[in-house]
């Protein structure tokens, strides 16, 4: 079995660790991509800075078909709270009271809502309502920064079944323990 591991990323080009220097694109590495996907940082701006980040949740809302019914001018739009949560959910912010305190605060929060504020009553209801565009969105985040860091890397092991594999399995465990992380900062026992 392990040798079958090792024949398979010796195809897919991943037979050691890459030890190259870090671009003048928007990637953060630390110069050593491991051969197993592992899992993503607690705070992915670790791996991607903050523009980039914001970038990749704004894309990922984007991934979405949302309903063409108008919406009541007093909610907030659904995009929005999308894009906050992703962003803030990737950056490692899982309480709807501290992404709520922060938002005035924080210029890239600030940025994302608009001007638009909702409190953490309000947060913790869309994230209920609306888990499963939250995790198509947290996925979406999760793969583009893999395939970014291991591009940086140059290495492209897409197309290799135990590299999607475990890249989805480690990526659908990220998910989960940020939602639950975010449910146990605000006190739910379950969503």
């Amino acid at each position: 079995m392990l040798e079958n591991d090792n024949k398979a990323r010796k195809r897919c080009g991943l037979t050691g660790t890459h030890r190259g220097s870090a671009k003048e694109r928007n990637m953060k590495t630390n110069n050593q991509i491991p051969l197993r996907i592992g899992n993503p940082p607690a705070d992915l701006r670790e791996w991607v800075d903050e523009q980039l980040l914001v970038k990749l949740a704004l894309d990922a809302v984007q991934t979405l078909d949302w309903p063409a019914a108008a919406t009541d001018r007093n909610e907030l739009r659904p995009q929005m709270m999308l894009t906050l949560l992703s962003y803030c959910y990737a950056a490692g912010i899982y309480g709807s009271a501290d992404i709520a305190a922060t938002l005035r605060s924080d210029r890239v929060l600030h940025y994302i809502c608009a001007r638009t504020y909702p409190d953490g009553r309000e947060l913790r209801h869309f994230r209920r309502q609306n888990r499963e565009r939250l995790q198509h969105c947290l996925a979406y985040i999760f793969k583009q920064a893999w395939e970014l860091r291991f591009e940086e890397a140059g290495i492209d092991p897409l197309g290799c079944a135990w590299f999607e594999t475990e890249l989805n399995q480690n990526v659908a465990a990220a998910i989960q323990e940020r939602i639950e992380l975010a449910m146990l900062m605000d006190g739910v026992e379950s969503d």
